[in-house]
């Protein structure tokens, strides 16, 4: 009781202040913010800004950031780590001040405490496309959360003036998980560019590499970050056994998943090092996607359109329950999963393929190749008004 206590104090302090060093009127420059926090899937927007607006992008991250800011250090893009808060009082918050255009990948609770003028806009581009998993005020742990907290949630949430969104149905869930009525800019996941632009040397280069020289089929593992405890019920001995001579199978872990990085150690022939190969074009060659409730899917649909998806979903009754899963999903997801290694296996290796054109018609309506020049063309207009 006395920690909470103390935890609750402390975030009242924390946005406290915050909102104390954001009450002095700054002039406005043309300089653009990004907030950082998914690196892995943030910098291809962010090479896009700097190739475009080259030094009047700043950007302010989380710790998790440090290795890809070493590289706009490099050019010369001023970046402030957001985790230190004599700098975000200091530095970050006077140059969003100043700033009529922030760009958010995620949720910051320091925004809770801000105070901005009509003239800012707070754009949420997001991590992904799509969302199987619940988040927001919608997520099981949300609604358990204090009263107090779910206001707190509140404030930050009502920051944010527009999204950028793929379809109808994420512009949807956005309004329901956040409680809020925004401005949604259809230009579809800026991110979903690079499979209308897609690099056909580099992706020619990861296949041979994945499949090892031959013309083995590649299934692919990109199972969601879960923050319990968890069993994978799988046996690394008894893999290369059930996958056939047809197929080769790979994990890729979530960076902050250190259960399968500890696994990694152990089995290093299954897992890919995401530091050497790029996800996006892991899922061109992929032949079959195995994931449970990450977005991946969404892109996937677009990077292989011919491609399989199986969702392997061992937990789904307790993650359902621990976190939620978004209702536009269920009906896709209760008649394609796979609870057992065994199941698994043998989807994997099944004949029967998928048509993923009503997928993408539902959760990539907007998505056209062009989202990275629609937002230019959106911000440059915020600044000739």
């Amino acid at each position: 009781m006395i920690k909470q206590i103390a935890i609750s104090f402390s975030k009242i302090v924390y946005l406290s202040l915050v909102k104390l060093f954001s009450l002095r009127r700054r002039p406005k420059n043309n300089k653009i913010v990004f907030l950082l926090s998914f690196p892995s899937t943030s910098t291809y927007v962010l090479d896009a800004l700097v190739e475009r607006y080259g030094n009047r992008l700043v950007i302010c991250y989380t710790s998790n950031a440090q290795e890809t800011i070493k590289r706009f250090n490099q050019e010369r893009i001023d970046c402030y780590p957001l985790q230190l808060f004599y700098i975000l009082c200091t530095r970050i918050i006077p140059i969003i001040k100043a700033s009529q255009m922030i760009i958010c990948d995620n949720y910051f609770a320091f925004l809770g405490g801000m105070s901005f003028d009509e003239q800012t806009k707070v754009v949420q581009i997001w991590h992904a496309n799509g969302a199987i998993k619940k988040f927001g005020l919608q997520a099981q742990y949300a609604k358990k959360a204090t009263a107090k907290d779910q206001q707190r949630y509140q404030k930050v949430y009502d920051t944010f003036t527009h999204f950028v969104v793929s379809s109808p149905t994420m512009a949807e869930i956005f309004a329901e998980s956040y409680n809020i009525d925004p401005i949604f800019l259809k230009f579809g996941y800026p991110m979903t560019d690079y499979y209308f632009n897609r690099n056909e040397k580099n992706i020619l280069k990861e296949k041979n590499i994945l499949s090892k020289g031959t013309n083995k089929k590649i299934a692919l593992y990109v199972p969601t970050y879960r923050e319990n405890d968890y069993e994978l019920p799988l046996d690394f001995e008894q893999i290369e056994e059930q996958i056939g001579d047809e197929w080769v199978f790979y994990i890729h872990a979530h960076p902050h998943d250190k259960k399968l990085k500890n696994l990694a150690k152990k089995y290093p022939s299954y897992f890919i090092d995401e530091m050497q190969h790029d996800l996006k074009n892991l899922l061109i060659v992929a032949d079959c996607l195995i994931t449970d409730y990450s977005s991946v899917p969404f892109e996937f649909s677009l990077a292989n359109p011919n491609g399989k998806i199986i969702y392997f979903c061992y937990d789904y009754e307790l993650y359902d329950d621990l976190v939620g899963i978004q209702e536009a999903f269920k009906d896709t997801l209760d008649s394609s999963i796979v609870k057992t290694p065994a199941g698994l296996f043998e989807e994997i290796m099944s004949s029967e393929k998928q048509d993923l054109v009503d997928f993408n018609a539902k959760w990539n309506t907007f998505v056209s190749g062009n989202a990275m020049n629609y937002l230019f063309e959106w911000i440059d207009e915020q600044y000739e008004n």
